[in-house]
């Protein structure tokens, strides 16, 4: 479903690009419900960037407890739903030989994480002297090992989607959740905090839920108005109270990202539900290419308005900033796509792949 006065979004948003199997959750995730789920998401992802980066230039100290309180609420869960869908989806591609698969995976993911991984610190040299964080061209070579700032979504993303070929083909899906949270422990233990390890410790298990829910019959569609909301009120209400009641760790990332992504799930269903989802629907489709270049956007205009204009407001950069890191990168997108630089957020083909290798 489509928002009217925009083209289709290009091949290449974090949803996967199977073909739908409308008999169960997981192909469901995939149409409205799913969409306008990736839809919020994406925008509290850009939202908590850019209001943790007005932190870090030191534009928002007289908010700044209250700011760090709402970072921390969004970050608890807005991953958790491209987890949790990413996951969903798996188990319905996995009828594609493993090769096929993984190469796939190695075009929609690893491909776009490389383009946009370059540009970023490239950018980032280049205006280091107006940027938060200090960048050098040494960076570049730390992408084979250490993903930079969000493009860790994609790196680590890809490693789950390995670990489902080598465990979950052959142990099955109740095996791959052992396997995953097996993993999961042992890093929490271990008390590992390099690399994107943290990252892997937190979503994989997420991940590995994912795919249960997407082998179970029926869906969303079933659930009544009243469990809907809540489940919203509840999810929400209980990612917030645990802000306080448990202190940051594991047991707090895991309880927060399920109640705050099925908050987000319930809420994606009943906008639906009452025709209000269409924004949302278009977003999610177009939710890889914000997530790759949000950072570049938002990041430009708050060195605009700061560099040429001298405005400090903090209102005004959540707003502007906001506007542009979710506006941004779908207007470049699509124009990128209508001269023939699609290439420039997905593998470059000139022949479609089937939907097994997508």
């Amino acid at each position: 479903m489509l928002l009217r006065g925009f083209p289709a979004p290009i091949n290449g948003s974090i949803r996967m690009r199977e073909q739908p199997n409308v008999t169960d959750c997981a192909s469901v995730s995939r149409l409205q419900w799913g969409d306008a789920a990736r839809g919020i998401g994406i925008q509290l992802v850009v939202v908590g960037h850019v209001v943790a980066g007005l932190v870090g230039a030191g534009l928002a100290d007289l908010w700044k407890d209250g700011l760090l309180a709402v970072i921390k609420v969004i970050y608890s869960f807005h991953m958790a739903v491209f987890f949790l869908l990413s996951g969903a989806f798996a188990r319905s591609l996995s009828a594609a030989p493993d090769r096929h698969y993984l190469a796939g995976k190695t075009r929609s993911l690893l491909y776009p994480y490389l383009v946009w991984g370059v540009l970023q610190i490239s950018l980032q040299v280049l205006m280091d002297d107006v940027t938060n964080k200090s960048t050098t061209w040494s960076d570049l070579i730390k992408l084979a090992y250490d993903p930079p700032m969000q493009f860790w979504f994609n790196y680590v993303l890809f490693i789950s989607f390995v670990l489902y070929v080598l465990v979950g083909r052959g142990a099955g899906v109740w095996g791959f959740v052992i396997a995953t949270f097996a993993i999961s422990f042992a890093l929490a233990l271990a008390g590992i905090e390099d690399y994107w390890l943290p990252e892997l410790r937190d979503n994989l298990p997420l991940f590995a839920l994912g795919v249960v829910a997407g082998s179970v019959k029926g869906c969303v569609k079933n659930v009544s108005n009243w469990k809907l909301l809540c489940v919203i009120v509840c999810g929400y209400g209980l990612t917030i109270s645990l802000h306080w009641l448990l202190s940051p760790g594991y047991l707090y990332t895991i309880f927060t990202s399920l109640a705050g992504a099925s908050a987000t799930f319930a809420l994606a269903e009943v906008l639906v539900r009452g025709r209000k989802s269409r924004w949302f629907e278009f977003v999610g489709r177009m939710s890889l290419e914000i997530y790759l270049a949000h950072v570049i956007a938002y990041a430009g205009v708050r060195i605009a308005l700061l560099s040429v204009f001298g405005i400090h407001s903090f209102p005004v950069h959540l707003v502007l900033g906001t506007v542009a890191g979710v506006a941004g990168p779908i207007l470049l997108a699509l124009a990128a796509n209508g001269v023939g630089f699609g290439f420039l957020f997905r593998w470059p083909r000139t022949a479609p792949l089937t939907p097994a290798a997508r």
